[in-house]
């Protein structure tokens, strides 16, 4: 991405503000002081933004309130003409030998058909690097002795190993945000497995359910699908034989749908994750009404299992969205079932603004081949049918597609009157959008429902360009910052400050050494400070 500075520069409007229980277009005071640019001594008397370029004896003094930021993005290169080759190219040797050189000594000998990365071009000169005797040599070969293989790009271990410049690109930061999101889920989600803080968990909960469900008199009516989702979690190995064909006609008939059964994402990083997945999964399969009775009965009967019930359905509302489908809880508030409507399910899944809209414009129907859901949900937004601002029963999942918002609608944000935004570059953001969102899906993916010089003199030349810390999408990580605090919240409240000071996010390799409470500070610390500059 290119940006070219118009009339001036960038000052993003950043009015002091405070958090809300509820989401605010207003700006928190950052808890953490991002660099700023130097500035005259006037900037800290009237609270003005200004910026100070030096240019030999001269100096430029700018006026940040009243700059605006041109962003585009460079078309893509036309195709290269036949010879012309590249850094970041690969190319052979053409003669039977060469020399490697750097000035007029040489640093390795090549053979023909010997392939090399090329790190610069200059004129007729090629700067390629190889290993010597396991050892990395760089130095000049003649055009003439090296013919163009391919153009594929550096593959490197890190995001760090792809910047080209100072400013970091909003899509980076989105990995980040994705990177711990799937480390704080997964703790969180082993946390409410085995029980932390004032959690007692769900495997406690489900294994006295199935032993209160195979006594008599509720073992006449056995909810198979606690059974098979208590199995498939690991939560208990042997069931009465008498129930095994139809525990295990259910779990076959589950795990064949593997839109449903097989984990993906973070859920692939551990057994204990995978058997997480496949029990959640299964205990949204919708209830019998018989199993549905039995449920209610053993719940009713059992108060610490039935706390540990209300606090996870609470937690997942939170954490995710609030519920799609009915639960137990209102039945066991007394409130008889609605004969023929929806469906009740053990572990509902949750309600999404993605899923809303399909069931609204297509519902139980099939989905036409050429709708797509992704530029509907756009088209929704921008007309102003659609808003994504999280209401008061929303969860992290709401948030983080509010904190989207702004890539498709730049032009109603706080920062709007500040940037100019090319064609090419709302395209990018629209592009950027797409991707974030379905980044952040996969993070829920669980409990997501499926679906020139002067002629006179020479003149000063000042060379002012804009100085970004991060791409210029505050709004969106305001937002973001604004979503890591609601979450913190949610897990608090769930299991207790002490707990979540003692849980810790997961990676691939376990867990990370900062506690999830520290890191999740942290989070909010880091869009902020994006926000801000």
């Amino acid at each position: 991405m290119t940006t070219r500075l118009a009339l001036l520069g960038l000052a993003l409007l950043m009015l002091a503000g405070c958090w809300s229980k509820g989401p605010t277009e207003t700006v928190p005071e950052p808890k953490s002081t991002a660099s700023q640019s130097p500035a005259s001594s006037a900037e800290s008397a009237d609270r003005s933004l200004t910026r100070e370029i030096k240019s030999g004896d001269y100096r430029l003094t700018l006026e940040l309130a009243s700059q605006v930021l041109r962003l585009n993005v460079s078309k893509p290169e036309s195709p290269r003409t036949e010879g012309t080759i590249l850094a970041d190219d690969s190319v052979t040797v053409v003669p039977a030998t060469a020399d490697v050189r750097v000035e007029d000594r040489v640093v390795a000998r090549v053979k023909a058909g010997q392939v090399l990365a090329v790190s610069q071009v200059q004129g007729d000169f090629i700067g390629v690097s190889l290993l010597v005797d396991g050892q990395p040599v760089s130095g000049w070969l003649r055009r003439h002795e090296v013919a163009f293989k391919t153009a594929e790009s550096k593959l490197v271990p890190t995001l760090a190993g792809i910047r080209k410049s100072d400013m970091v690109p909003a899509a980076m930061l989105v990995q980040k945000a994705k990177a711990f999101d799937d480390g704080l889920y997964a703790a969180v989600e082993l946390a409410a497995q085995e029980g932390a803080g004032t959690f007692a968990g769900k495997r406690s909960m489900l294994s006295a359910l199935v032993a209160s469900v195979l006594q008599p008199p509720l073992a006449e009516k056995s909810p198979i699908v606690l059974l098979a989702g208590a199995k498939l979690g690991g939560v208990v190995e042997h069931l009465p034989p008498a129930l095994e064909p139809e525990i295990a006609a259910a779990m076959a008939s589950f795990e064949r749908d593997a839109a449903r059964s097989l984990p993906i994402s973070f859920y692939t990083w551990s057994p204990d994750l995978e058997r997480i997945f496949q029990q959640d999964r299964m205990l949204q399969t919708p209830l019998e009404p018989g199993e549905v009775e039995t449920l209610v009965e053993a719940l009713g009967h059992d108060a610490a299992s039935l706390t540990s019930y209300e606090a996870y359905l609470e937690l997942v509302s939170r954490l995710t969205n609030p519920l799609a489908k009915p639960d137990l809880r209102s039945m066991l508030a007394g409130a008889a079932a609605a004969p023929g409507r929806d469906e009740i399910c053990f572990f509902p899944p949750s309600r999404s603004f993605e899923g809303d809209l399909l069931r609204r414009l297509i519902g139980p129907g099939p989905v036409p081949d050429d709708f797509e859901l992704m530029n509907e949900l756009i088209s929704q937004v921008r007309s102003g049918k659609l808003s994504l601002t999280p209401t008061a029963s929303s969860g992290w999942y709401d948030y983080t597609a509010w904190a989207l918002e702004p890539m498709i609608v730049p032009d109603k944000v706080a920062e709007a009157d500040h940037l100019e935004l090319s064609d090419s570059y709302r395209e990018h953001l629209t592009e950027l959008f797409k991707g974030s969102l379905a980044l952040a899906r996969e993070t829920h993916i669980k409990e997501v429902q499926v679906s020139e010089k002067s002629v006179m003199r020479e003149r000063t030349r000042f060379d002012v360009r804009p100085e970004l810390s991060a791409e210029p999408l505050a709004t969106s990580y305001l937002r973001r910052a604004q979503g890591y605090r609601f979450v913190a919240g949610a897990l608090e409240s769930t299991f207790g400050r002490q707990a979540l000071e003692k849980m810790h996010r997961l990676t691939q390799a376990g867990p990370v050494s900062a506690n999830l409470s520290e890191e999740l500070a942290s989070m909010e610390d880091l869009f902020l400070g994006a926000a801000s500059v």
